[in-house]
């Protein structure tokens, strides 16, 4: 007898990506020699390579999607994450400048600013990040993670407990 596939369980996602990511990386190579002025084709390759851990090459796509699309929406938020994984600050502040100008209302931009002020231990900082990103959508739960951590950081315990019982309302099931 035949089972139908969606009786083998649950996949294990970072393993399927983890296998097929040589073949994403050789068809988004084949795609940019294809259409090498595609800038969506370079940016879909960084994040080929952000998931297979290869944050300088990750950064080239990005950098060259700007070249590109110096309008592009995504590629500053990229660009701030990997460069501020990379610990390339001078960098960061330059995209996240960038993204303003582009992509002022995206949220990704103010949580992956941050991520890297938190990370830098500017807590003030990142809790102007996190409190624009909450701002512009109230769902957004790595933005009240973020955002409650600042507080917790900050020594406002009160301000931290709310910011974690709302994400426990957004996600019952929210362990992180």
């Amino acid at each position: 007898t035949k089972i139908p596939i969606h009786h083998y369980g649950k996949v294990n996602t970072r393993d399927v990506v983890q296998r097929k990511a040589p073949q994403y990386l050789e068809i988004g190579g084949d795609k940019i020699k294809k259409f090498p002025t595609d800038a969506r084709g370079y940016s879909e390759l960084g994040v080929h390579y952000i998931v297979q851990g290869d944050l300088v090459k990750a950064k080239e796509m990005f950098v060259k999607t700007l070249e590109l699309n110096p309008s592009d929406p995504t590629a500053p938020s990229y660009l701030i994450d990997v460069c501020g994984r990379l610990g390339q600050f001078d960098e960061v502040a330059k995209y996240y400048k960038k993204g303003l100008e582009t992509a002022s209302d995206d949220k990704d931009l103010y949580l992956n600013m941050g991520l890297v002020f938190l990370n830098v231990k500017k807590f003030e900082s990142a809790m102007k990040c996190y409190s624009k990103a909450v701002s512009l959508d109230r769902t957004n739960i790595l933005g009240f993670l973020g955002l409650g951590m600042c507080h917790a950081e900050l020594g406002n315990i009160p301000a931290a407990k709310a910011c974690f019982v709302y994400v426990l309302r957004l996600d019952p099931n929210n362990i992180g």
